[in-house]
């Protein structure tokens, strides 16, 4: 579905860079999950490794401009079929393989009743992405999964174009429209109102704060 649903949103006018990601920057949704590292094992009293997981297809990280640091992104060689891959950002690459290559390490998703677990191959290491708060430095770590190899319920397309916002929504639903009539597209946003958004409880805290600064001075 994913793939018919891709490929009718390119045949639009405007929008042929387009990917499909789980938990969207700034979105108000945030996987997180624990996970396990081939040969590691956590201090005495600490669990497992923990940190932002996202599914991603082949163009997320070219379409949003995700900077690839070392190896791949993700491609038409990672099926179904094909050896279970992952790809890294800097932060997880400097916590757990500092002065080591983390191209060709392995981890999976924490299963500690799993005795014989899937294990994936990193592929890739590409730049933090800061998920949801730009007034905070970002620390925790994010690992990416290709769609093909571990399909996902629900994923939100992103979409980089030249088109006013109105021209690049009416294709989105022109274009899904022709994969499925009854899929109804919502919750469409510029990215930069989505940073905006986020953002909307410390403005409204600053404003207060000007708010009752001016009426203290009056009062003075």
């Amino acid at each position: 579905f994913y793939e018919r649903a891709l490929d009718a949103v390119r045949r639009e006018p405007g929008l042929a860079q387009v990917g499909l990601i789980t938990g969207l920057p700034f979105g108000q949704q945030n996987w997180t999950s624990s996970f396990r590292i081939d040969g590691y094992a956590p201090p005495e009293g600490q669990s497992n490794p923990h940190g932002h997981f996202r599914i991603v297809d082949d163009a997320y990280f070219d379409t949003v401009r995700v900077p690839l640091l070392r190896g791949r992104w993700f491609d038409a060689r990672d099926t179904a079929d094909a050896a279970p891959v992952v790809v890294i950002d800097q932060v997880l690459a400097d916590k757990y393989f500092a002065g080591r290559d983390p191209i060709g390490q392995r981890l999976t998703q924490d299963g500690s009743e799993v005795a014989q677990p899937a294990w994936w191959t990193v592929v890739g290491v590409v730049a933090q992405v800061n998920h949801g708060d730009l007034a905070k430095a970002s620390t925790k770590e994010t690992y990416y999964r290709p769609v093909r190899q571990q399909a996902a319920s629900q994923m939100s397309i992103v979409v980089r174009s030249t088109l006013a916002g109105e021209q690049v929504a009416a294709g989105l639903r022109r274009a899904l429209a022709t994969v499925d009539p009854e899929l109804p597209l919502f919750d469409v946003r510029a990215f930069d109102e989505r940073v905006k958004l986020s953002l909307g409880t410390r403005r409204a805290s600053t404003q207060l704060l000007v708010v009752f600064s001016l009426l203290a001075l009056t009062l003075a």
